[in-house]
């Protein structure tokens, strides 16, 4: 039970953190877009599942589905944002990234769609990576990818804002606690 409350807390305090670290950084750049059209649903070390409202105007090919691209980068950035929730935070460099689009994506029928990623194997050099790519309630799986990532160490959102690593996040919770 304590471990499944300090889950929820985690969430919560994940996308806080997430959300103020990717303001901090630089340049605002796409993944700043997906963050705020993203509700974050659950969070866990090396994993994170949002729910991610398509803009069915921008986000569109000629046909009015979801364009390919934006598929692409929708898997790109969900698992980068799962490296963020691991070890150090490090959001890591990618080095090759495949998509399988499974079924087209209809805003008109699927105005929100769920987004999972997770560290399939992470290492202090690379990292594996797969996402998902959902229909709200889970049931339709639209797009399968994977990503590996050389850490490179490059700050990420929970580091900008002062914490060196998930342990570190995950230890002030249990103090809170």
């Amino acid at each position: 039970m304590k471990k499944l409350f300090r889950m929820s807390r985690l969430t919560k305090a994940a996308d806080k953190i997430l959300r103020q670290g990717m303001g901090m950084l630089q340049i605002q750049s796409v993944e700043n877009r997906i963050l705020v059209n993203s509700k974050i649903l659950k969070v866990e070390p090396g994993y994170i599942e949002t729910l991610y409202k398509i803009d069915a105007e921008k986000e569109v090919n000629p046909m009015g589905m979801m364009h390919g691209g934006v598929t692409a980068t929708l898997i790109d950035s969900i698992t980068t944002w799962c490296c963020f929730f691991n070890r150090d935070g490090t959001p890591g460099v990618s080095t090759d990234l495949s998509v399988s689009y499974l079924k087209g994506i209809d805003p008109k029928k699927h105005p929100t769609i769920k987004l999972i990623g997770k560290v399939d194997q992470g290492g202090k050099t690379l990292s594996f990576v797969s996402g998902e790519i959902r229909s709200k309630d889970g049931s339709i799986l639209f797009a399968t990818g994977k990503q590996t990532k050389f850490m490179a160490k490059t700050p990420g959102p929970i580091n900008v804002v002062g914490y060196k690593d998930m342990n570190h996040i995950l230890s002030e919770l249990d103090e809170e606690a």
